[in-house]
């Protein structure tokens, strides 16, 4: 794809034509198979870097069900109800389709306790759910294991540098950058761009999402330009 014009860097934060000239130039290489290839596709073997947002409430099964079936990464969004529930949407997915999807933990508290439990996680354990992201708050360092080792890869949503370099010191198996332009819970205040940019130079070879202002291909196909391996999108 082409650069991206001047005022769209402009928007995103770039300070100067020198920072501009820093920002990664990773060319976007669509294959004879018509599968877009980044780190995200190749490691979950998908065919398009599009992860839908798990939304609570919003994305059920069938969401899920759709996108995964498109060729990209439907999360379910899961909602403050009890493990049981969270097993029969997990199922409800897998009679739908074979392919890579995921489920999204909110981190939080009700006045009924907590959002998520150890109990969710033992459950996406037992029904071998590919992905498990988490976001608002680190989980716990025993969650991250145990998922790991039942071969679940472990996503966290970062909205700063600083929450960032803690959710890899847990061993995460890929960063979502949650820009200040994402909707919901979200504590970004750095636009979308500018941290993808910044956490490419901490995760490495690990996958790193886009998050917030996502609307379009030519969106998407901007913070793949600037070093995203994919985008995570949920309402326009």
């Amino acid at each position: 794809s082409g650069a991206p014009r001047d005022s769209e860097l402009d928007d995103e934060g770039l300070s100067s034509e020198v920072e501009a000239r820093r920002a990664p130039r990773r060319p976007i290489q669509v294959m004879e198979d018509n599968t877009l290839h980044t780190r995200l596709t190749k490691d979950l073997g998908v065919h398009y870097p599009f992860v839908s947002a798990g939304m609570a409430f919003v994305a059920l099964p069938p969401l899920v069900i759709a996108v995964s079936e498109a060729g990209g990464i439907g999360m379910l969004g899961s909602a403050p109800e009890p493990a049981p529930f969270l097993r029969a949407r997990i199922q409800a997915i897998r009679a739908g389709t074979q392919r890579p999807f995921g489920v999204d933990f909110i981190l939080d508290h009700a006045r009924a306790g907590d959002l998520t439990t150890r109990e969710h996680i033992d459950t996406c354990i037992t029904e071998r759910v590919p992905v498990v992201a988490f976001h608002w708050a680190l989980p716990p360092a025993a969650w991250v294991k145990d998922l790991r080792a039942a071969g679940i890869r472990v996503w966290v949503q970062a909205g700063s540098t600083d929450f960032a370099k803690d959710a890899l010191a847990l061993g995460v198996d890929g960063l979502i950058a949650q820009g200040r332009q994402a909707a919901g819970y979200n504590r970004g205040t750095t636009p979308t761009l500018k941290l993808v940019r910044e956490l490419r130079a901490l995760t490495g070879e690990l996958p790193l999402l886009a998050a917030g202002g996502i609307a379009d291909a030519p969106s998407a196909a901007r913070a793949m330009y600037h070093g995203a391996d994919g985008v995570w999108v949920g309402t326009r």
